[in-house]
């Protein structure tokens, strides 16, 4: 950690940011660093908890009525940069055997280089629909990761600034940046019926969220122009941009965020008295035709207050020598080296704090009912960048789905940031265990592997309402509540 902040900003120091690549491309598979969006059960009609985050307005008509997740855990990570290559690595083969495990390469031409990461750690959580509402709670710790590097840089920071290719040449970047953020969010979920009219139902939803920021790291580099003299000597003539360093620690930050959603379903039959999941409407559940939802997800902000520092700089030039022998061991040392070596001419502006914005992002879904409990779904997202902050991968999808209540598969098909091309399974059985990867051919085939993706959810819940079992009123000898529901 104490080489990573002075390596960016300059473009001076190797091994964080090679670390960087790496960890994002490869080591999100140990899970110890928490898949995108979980395509293959976010939009189940028993997603219970899981689809909170896409739509909240989802579980207002859901086919469980109560959902109560215990752990889950998700990672997706993807780069166009670092990768392990098919005719070296098979992931059956090598990860269980790490001596075996080859060493990755990198794929080096003139495109810029991205990586992403999507992580969390889903906590106790409990989902429950009631009539013509919905209600739930949430925990979960959050980790995100966006970068975009220019081709030279990037390749410095893989092969070391001892790349002789490379030496002795003036570069000029522009628009680079790095961002990454992690926190912890608590809070409650509500939705209801706001129309019901013949064959329309029309739900919406909120997610509000209380933001609890443990670390941040936010590098723009608008412009670089600089030489690597030899190993250990770098010049830089001019240096633009500005970045913001929260140093990790629980409470660095503190917020408020929100997802608000809304939902439209085409019903088989008049919905004028339909109350899911309530003895009031009956106990039934409709399916529906299709459905058309939008969402705007992670709208919110934590301010990063606690060992942070944020800056401006302007026309900033330095000759940084011997930068490989710099030692930092703090929160302070990284401060001053970092004023040191570009505040040669002070044209600079700083604060001891920043605001930095949850990665805001805006969904449309539709879901069509081929009956016989088919379904095909369809999600696009487009992740905005506010500023200089983090940054929500985009994707289109699109997901075939055999849907029971006691057994689910999907198979989602989907590209990422509309360019990188995915396939993925996933399983549910009964409300007890959720399994799914959204990227599944490293796992069959040998392939080049430039990231990877799985989520997991272990969880209970209840299908039908209480209610339904002690109240068996009949009528002309039919059930109210039939057994099935």
């Amino acid at each position: 950690m104490k080489r990573c902040y002075t390596l960016i900003f300059s473009g001076i120091k190797k091994f964080h940011i090679k670390r960087l690549f790496l960890l994002s491309g490869f080591m999100a598979g140990t899970l110890t660093c928490p898949a995108q969006e979980n395509l293959g059960i976010v939009n189940s009609n028993y997603a219970g908890t899981n689809g909170l985050f896409l739509n909240p307005a989802h579980n207002v008509d859901s086919k469980i009525f109560l959902d109560v997740n215990l752990a889950g855990l998700s990672a997706f990570v993807n780069n166009n940069y670092i990768y392990m290559p098919a005719t070296k690595f098979y992931f059956w083969q090598d990860v269980f055997q790490p001596q075996r495990t080859p060493k990755p390469t990198d794929n080096f031409n003139l495109t810029m280089k991205r990586v992403n990461m999507n992580a969390s750690v889903m906590g106790p959580s409990a989902s429950l629909t009631l009539g013509s509402m919905s209600f739930g709670v949430f925990t979960r710790m959050r980790a995100g990761l966006d970068a975009y590097v220019a081709p030279h840089l990037a390749k410095f920071i893989w092969a070391g600034f001892k790349y002789q290719p490379q030496l002795h040449i003036n570069y000029n970047e522009h628009n680079n940046y790095v961002n990454q953020m992690s926190w912890f969010e608590y809070g409650a979920s509500y939705g209801m019926i706001i129309r019901k009219e013949n064959t329309s139902l029309w739900t919406a939803g909120v997610n509000v969220k209380r933001l609890v920021g443990i670390s941040d790291i936010a590098i723009d580099v608008h412009n670089m122009n600089y030489v690597v003299v030899d190993s250990s000597n770098i010049r830089v003539f001019n240096f633009d941009g500005d970045y913001g360093v929260a140093w990790p620690a629980w409470g660095a930050g503190r917020g408020w965020g929100a997802d608000f959603g809304i939902d439209f379903r085409k019903m088989p039959g008049s919905v004028n008295h339909y109350n899911p999941n309530s003895h009031k409407g009956g106990c039934r559940h409709l399916d529906y035709k299709y459905k058309l939802g939008f969402s705007l997800l992670d709208v919110g902000r934590i301010k990063f207050d606690r060992q942070t520092f944020y800056q401006q700089f302007y026309h900033s030039s330095a000759y940084w020598a011997d930068y490989d022998t710099t030692k930092v061991r703090n929160f302070k040392e990284v401060d001053n080296v970092i004023n040191n070596e570009l505040n040669s001419h002070n044209l600079y502006i700083r604060s001891s704090s920043f605001t930095a914005w949850l990665p805001l992002a805006a969904s449309a879904q539709f879901d069509y009912n081929f009956g016989n409990n088919i379904y095909l779904n369809s999600t696009a997202i487009y992740g905005f960048r506010i500023g200089n902050n983090l940054r929500r991968g985009g994707l289109v999808s699109f997901t075939p789905r055999y849907e029971l209540k006691r057994f689910e598969i999907a198979v989602p098909i989907s590209l990422f940031d509309f360019r990188y091309p995915q396939y993925g399974l996933a399983l549910r059985i009964y409300d007890n265990f959720v399994i799914g990867t959204d990227r599944i051919a490293m796992y069959l085939f040998r392939s080049d592997v430039y990231g990877m993706d799985i989520y997991f959810n272990l969880k209970f819940g209840i299908f039908k309402n209480p209610s339904c079992n002690k109240i068996r009123k009949r009528h002309y000898g039919v059930k109210i509540c039939p057994s099935y529901f």
